[in-house]
């Protein structure tokens, strides 16, 4: 009989208050943030029905821009659209609520009798780990046409995960039609996400024919897959969209630069003090969770060698995609997507090896205490991470403490200064004047800011906005 996993510290409620709290800076940061450059030009197209039948304007994209089916729809009904500022405000909220309850969802399907509270606390660890080192809050959450199109992918992926999981345990056809439900949207949300579904899908279907228990439903996934995944790559408009870039399908560019980037990202992760601790803490509690992980009964010390070097091989592959359809640096929204897959496969491999090679755990009441200290050293990390030089502004690398930041600083500055811009806008419109000036952009919040228009209306920044806001131009003072 598997064994509950309980009481690891002396008030799991505190614990979990205290990790939303912890939280708290990153999610009343969307009550600042503002649309900016492929926003502005996506909500902009389908606005105009006239123009536009739905059907219609999205096979222009499919033919001009990408194959991305299921995020370009979802960008193309977003807030804005409907002039919703206050829509576009809570739409990270809607993200972070759909990435959080997968993650949960997947959680409790991975472990076995794990309880309510023991799943919100991995969950909370996780996110607050993962939102804390990635190098761009702002591609990562706040910024609709990147949250939408990869973070918004990674919190389906994880009901997929769990799904998948309830289906080989039971082999339940519903849960089958849901994980096709689940593939389908994922596939189309963006090409790193669609060869993720075809990998998972492809090393199962690997396994049952080495295990010689091929299923059947198996094959229909790997065949479903490899349609979508060949919808949204053979797209004419990604050959649209990747001629803007000189560098395109440069191999040996591609080859060196995807080595350099995984480096990079996996530096940046193995060397955060958060996730460290985090992975102390597993270490220390390895025992109790692998009671709850089916998964690491029987699994051979040979398939985690293979699942170690595949993670590896799959995460520079991610990076050779990106770095060879357009020749330059990954932007951040990818090393967003990429981290969180090194730091699922880190937690996976810490947990199985913890289990089998580590002697038992302490006593249960020095356990707790230990469990307790080790936490307050993780708050501590997270909130302390200011630098300062002499003579310039405070410098911040951690996202938590930056939104914190950001919140009581840079962000209700910023706020004001494009409702003003707005202001401005629509009342110079009314005077008939369509070419508009406006003041550039100071105090600028690091958390929450992608990019604003420039000095020179041409450019396509500006052309973004001006389409939305319907006139002819708009610069920023020099």
């Amino acid at each position: 009989m598997i064994t509950p996993i309980k009481n690891w510290f002396y008030k799991e409620n505190s614990l979990i208050l205290i990790l939303i709290l912890t939280l708290l800076p990153v999610l009343l940061l969307c009550i600042y943030i503002h649309p900016s450059a492929d926003d502005l030009i996506y909500s902009s197209w389908y606005r105009t029905p006239e123009k536009f039948s739905f059907l219609k304007y999205h096979w222009i994209n499919y033919m001009t821009w990408n194959g991305r089916y299921f995020s370009t729809i979802i960008l193309s009904i977003n807030p804005l659209v409907f002039k919703s500022f206050l829509g576009y405000k809570l739409l990270p909220l809607v993200l972070l609520s759909v990435f959080y309850s997968g993650l949960c969802f997947f959680i409790k399907n991975l472990f076995e009798n794990i309880g309510k509270k023991n799943i919100h606390i991995f969950s909370l660890f996780t996110t607050i780990v993962y939102l804390n080192l990635v190098p761009s809050l702002s591609e990562t959450i706040y910024w609709m046409s990147a949250s939408v199109t990869y973070f918004l992918a990674w919190g389906l992926t994880f009901y997929l995960m769990a799904f998948l999981i309830k289906y080989y345990k039971t082999f339940n056809i519903k849960y089958a039609f849901f994980s096709f439900i689940f593939m389908f949207c994922i596939i189309g949300s963006n090409e790193l996400s669609a060869f993720l579904v075809l990998i998972i899908i492809g090393l199962k279907l690997i396994f049952e024919l080495y295990e010689r228990k091929l299923n059947k439903v198996t094959i229909i996934f790997a065949v479903l897959c490899l349609f979508f995944v060949f919808v949204v790559l053979m797209a004419p408009g990604n050959a649209v969209r990747i001629s803007n870039y000189s560098n395109r399908h440069n191999l040996a560019f591609s080859l060196l630069n995807s080595f350099i980037n995984l480096a990079r990202i996996t530096a940046l992760i193995i060397k955060s003090p958060p996730l460290i601790i985090l992975l102390l803490l597993i270490i220390l509690n390895s025992k109790i969770i692998a009671e709850a992980l089916e998964i690491f009964k029987n699994l051979k010390s040979g398939y985690l060698v293979i699942f170690i070097i595949s993670a590896l091989l799959t995460a520079y592959f991610f990076y050779f995609v990106s770095s060879y359809s357009m020749g330059i640096n990954p932007p951040l929204r990818v090393h967003a997507f990429i981290a969180l897959f090194i730091i699922i496969t880190l937690l996976i491999i810490i947990i199985n090896v913890s289990y089998k090679y580590l002697p038992p755990s302490s006593s249960a009441e020095y356990q707790k205490k230990l469990n307790v200290l080790v936490t307050l050293i993780f708050f501590l990390f997270i909130l302390s991470d200011f630098h300062k030089i002499p003579g310039e502004n405070i410098y911040i690398k951690g996202n938590i403490a930056l939104a914190a930041y950001d919140l009581t600083h840079n962000a209700p500055r910023y706020n004001a200064v494009m409702n003003e811009r707005y202001k401005q806008i629509e009342k110079e419109k009314l005077t008939g004047n369509k070419n508009i000036t406006v003041p550039a952009l100071q105090n600028i919040p690091r958390s929450i800011f992608f990019v604003d228009i420039k000095a020179d209306s041409s450019h396509w920044v500006n052309w973004g906005c001006a389409l939305y806001f319907e006139i002819n131009s708009i610069k920023t003072t020099e």
